[in-house]
């Protein structure tokens, strides 16, 4: 006995470790020269202290270079700006109420359902609130880089200290509001400039930390691509992989289920939908890593779908990969929704009860005839026929198998409750007369609160009698 799956997915971006922390790196990097002029006050090794650098660097209005530009800015806003723009803790505390409180409520509408195409407002809140509070905090934060960075080069000479202040000044700049600081001495100075600088990376850290801490975790697997040959039309491009657990180890074929008579299922597709392959990756056991090949057909970026079970979870995984062209012709996807298509001398009728809604069950039934008969379908890889489908932009995926385990007179029946609204193209594969057939056809799938019959729409005829939709 067969049995049915249906395995859906929504286009997701995987984070890159490596750049997490090359962020986190940069953030801590930052932090040192912040600190470094006052670590070196405390333990007596200061060339230049930190009153004396700042005594020079902020004698003048809103201040200079980057720092001081925003500062300008930031003056002229109604009613705050005078504060804002003052680098006192006031500066601050609205850093951090922006760019906390934008945060929760930005995620707060986020989980409210939207319209597909309309305006996301969560997402808008959230990024506005975010950018505003880096704006409002960024001048301290680079007054701060600034006495840092001139503090380090005061062991150099007086040469080398003069040309860092007018370095530093110019470009990262400083807060001439600050100088009521400057004026102090010692560790009162150090300390009312690491509260309003320091605080004010905080607070700008805390939000951002927030806004990660608050997206979905992912303790699903990704695919890692080691090595890739560009997509270029007509020729062979080999593509290297693992499969990376959440803990970061990478995964074997033992560690895979096999799922209809394979462990690791992998569909290429380009960005136009036309040109679609099922493939299954190869396993060396050296390398430990997988890999295919293919030949594509279009010059065009593709989508990389690879579609596997854990042995350990129950759940399946479906994960996207992008493959860039060599050139990338960005032909659009053009997506007609049809109730008949052929491909190979086989004529296929395609009934879904009730019409294809989002979220809605429905039954997909397909009549397949040859030369005016029934086709006698064969199982390939373990099934009667699998069933794929893209939505037209890339972002989405469906694979499925038949509910009649055995062959029925030519007639497929799949169970499918579609996630996503919107045109979507469908590939069904089969097998007839010892002859795989791969036929493409496209369904128009309506918003929940739609529910109308669409008109059928007779697929074109492209090269050699097959259809493209």
């Amino acid at each position: 006995m067969i049995s049915h799956e249906n395995h859906y997915a929504g286009g997701a971006t995987h984070h890159s470790a490596e750049k997490a922390g090359l962020l986190l790196k940069g953030g801590l990097a930052t932090s040192g020269i912040i600190i470094a002029p006052y670590a070196g006050d405390a333990i007596g090794i200061s060339a230049k202290t930190v009153p004396e650098i700042m005594e020079v660097m902020h004698g003048h209005g809103l201040g200079s270079g980057i720092a001081g530009g925003i500062n300008s800015l930031l003056s002229n806003i109604p009613y705050i700006g005078e504060t804002l723009s003052s680098g006192s803790m006031a500066t601050t505390a609205a850093s951090g109420i922006i760019g906390i409180g934008g945060i929760l409520l930005g995620n707060y509408l986020e989980k409210k359902h939207h319209k597909e195409g309309g305006i996301a407002w969560g997402k808008i809140i959230k990024y506005s609130a975010l950018t505003t509070s880096i704006l409002i905090a960024l001048p301290s934060i680079l007054t701060g880089l600034s006495v840092g960075l001139t503090y380090l080069a005061s062991f150099a000479g007086a040469g080398v200290i003069s040309n860092a202040i007018a370095s530093a000044t110019g470009v990262l700049g400083s807060i001439g509001g600050m100088n009521v600081a400057a004026a102090g001495a010692g560790i009162g100075s150090a300390m009312t400039h690491i509260i309003t600088c320091g605080g004010a990376a905080l607070s700008v850290a805390g939000a951002i930390y927030l806004d990660k801490a608050t997206e979905p975790t992912n303790d699903k697997p990704a695919i890692e691509i080691t090595k890739k040959t560009p997509i270029k039309r007509g020729e062979t491009c080999k593509i290297e992989f693992q499969i990376i657990d959440s803990a970061g180890n990478p995964l074997a074929p033992e560690d895979l289920k096999e799922t209809y008579t394979k462990k690791l299922h992998v569909m290429m597709v380009d960005n136009s939908l036309n040109d679609y392959h099922h493939l299954h990756p190869e396993f060396d056991k050296n390398s430990n890593k997988f890999s295919f090949s293919f030949i594509p057909k279009m010059q065009d970026e593709y989508n990389m779908w690879s579609d596997f079970t854990l042995q350990n979870d129950s759940s399946n995984s479906i994960l996207r990969n992008k493959i860039e062209s060599n050139s990338d012709y960005k032909i659009p996807a053009v997506i007609q929704h049809a109730n008949f298509a052929f491909a190979d001398g086989i004529n296929v009728e395609i009934t879904p009860t009730p019409p294809l809604t989002s979220g809605k069950n429905s039954n997909l039934q397909f009549n397949i005839t040859k030369a005016g008969i029934p086709a006698k379908l064969e199982p390939v890889m373990g099934a009667y026929a699998h069933l794929v489908g893209f939505s037209k932009d890339g972002e989405n995926f469906i694979h499925c198998h038949p509910l009649n385990p055995e062959n029925n007179g030519g007639i497929l029946q799949f169970h499918i409750e579609p996630q996503n609204e919107g045109f979507t193209k469908f590939f069904l594969q089969i097998k007839a007369d010892g002859m795989e057939t791969i036929i493409p056809f496209g369904q128009y799938i309506q918003p929940p609160d739609k529910f109308s019959q669409r008109e059928a729409i007779m697929p074109t005829i492209g090269h050699q009698g097959h259809s493209f939709i």
